[in-house]
């Protein structure tokens, strides 16, 4: 009979997707769902921040990246000015042109992803391919480092012998600050990123097999040793390390903690050393910062997917590959998912210098985005 055919058909594809969500998680489902919705024309409106991204197989780190890029005026500013002699430079400028035109519903990234010879069907970790992206940029193309300026962040690590007290420091450069979300010795759970920055920028004692070689004493030696902000960038960059081994664990995994992320962070010159910033609570002086994107991983080690939420002017978006919408005003910044939590330095004093040759931004609260540009004319 037709309907006997018919449930069974039915449960046979329900077990495919149950098999597909137990083994790959969501990311099958939502594959599917995306395909539909391109089929059936349905897109973001007119009045969305941007346009969507098409996923070619797994390039959904390669959206998240654009679409932050070409929300982000100061780096998008600073791709059009770069050489478009070079292939992976031209296809970019190129894309972020139809991104700004607007005349599809959704882009494909497909010439993109041929120059930089990216594998479409294999995932990346975003915060390689994000570092990898800039290093190529500084590396192969005239005026690339200027992007690299933006994001590079100059620490100094200072270690003291305990017998010698001799003090070495030491200059490190970072694109995006690494934070633990458990304590050292992994016996608590860290509940926000100020309370991970605050102990990344702790002093720490380095004993016993990992104690340093102490040149003056030559031997080993009882050191400690920490880390403070020398120079802060445009846009600060902070990755939670979501991806290791638990205590007691034999394996790396993935670390589905909640972490409450705060809208401004903000930074005082140290009283002691005039080369130090130090992590303060928000007072009239001071370097402040405003949180305008983050980078989502939705899934375990193994598998994933990649989305982001991007401030544009006093409105939030989701953009998910092809879908994009806004985000709700009653949602909180608490996650499990986060990944990569970017800051940007509020610019007061330079308010006017670039705001005129910032491109558009197109699209609902356009308004708000462009008057946003007008008044720090690095803010998107």
């Amino acid at each position: 009979m037709w309907w006997l055919n018919f449930v069974q058909r039915a449960a046979r594809y329900s077990i495919t997707i149950i098999l597909l969500i137990f083994r790959f998680g969501t990311w099958p489902l939502y594959r599917l769902f995306s395909f539909a919705l391109r089929l059936s024309g349905i897109g973001p409106s007119g009045n969305t921040a941007s346009v969507g991204l098409i996923n070619q197989g797994a390039t959904c780190f390669l959206n998240v990246l654009l679409q932050t890029w070409f929300l982000t005026p100061e780096v998008k500013q600073s791709i059009y000015k770069l050489n478009s002699n070079v292939a992976f430079v031209h296809e970019l400028q190129n894309l972020f042109n139809k991104m700004e035109s607007k005349e599809e519903k959704y882009i494909r990234t497909n010439e993109l992803t041929m120059s930089l010879q990216l594998n479409v069907f294999k995932q990346l970790d975003i915060e390689e391919f994000f570092r990898n992206m800039i290093n190529k940029l500084s590396a192969e193309v005239g005026q690339g480092d200027n992007i690299l300026k933006l994001y590079q962040i100059t620490m100094v690590q200072s270690m003291q012998c305990s017998v010698c007290e001799e003090l070495v420091t030491e200059d490190c450069f970072f694109l995006d600050l690494p934070l633990s979300i458990f304590s050292p010795d992994s016996s608590s759970e860290i509940k926000s990123l100020e309370e991970s920055l605050k102990m990344f920028l702790e002093a720490v004692t380095l004993d016993y097999d990992n104690a340093p070689y102490c040149d003056t004493c030559n031997k080993k030696t009882k050191t400690k040793t920490r880390y403070y902000f020398k120079q802060l960038p445009q846009l600060l960059t902070f990755q939670l390390k979501r991806f290791g081994v638990v205590s007691n664990g034999k394996h790396y995994q993935k670390i589905h903690l909640q972490i409450s992320i705060p809208l401004t962070l903000q930074f005082n010159k140290s009283l002691d050393n005039a080369n130090e910033w130090r992590f303060k609570p928000i007072t009239a002086k001071g370097e402040k910062y405003e949180l305008f994107a983050i980078w989502h991983h939705d899934g375990e080690y193994e598998s994933g997917h990649y989305y982001a939420e991007i401030k544009c002017g006093n409105c939030w978006y989701i953009f998910n590959d092809e879908m994009i919408k806004r985000k709700k005003k009653e949602d909180s910044f608490r996650s499990k998912t986060a990944y990569l939590i970017m800051y940007r330095r509020e610019n007061s004093e330079k308010q006017d210098n670039n705001s005129q040759n910032c491109p558009r931004i197109f699209g609902a609260d356009a308004g708000y985005c462009q008057q946003n540009i007008n008044q720090y004319s690095l803010e998107s």
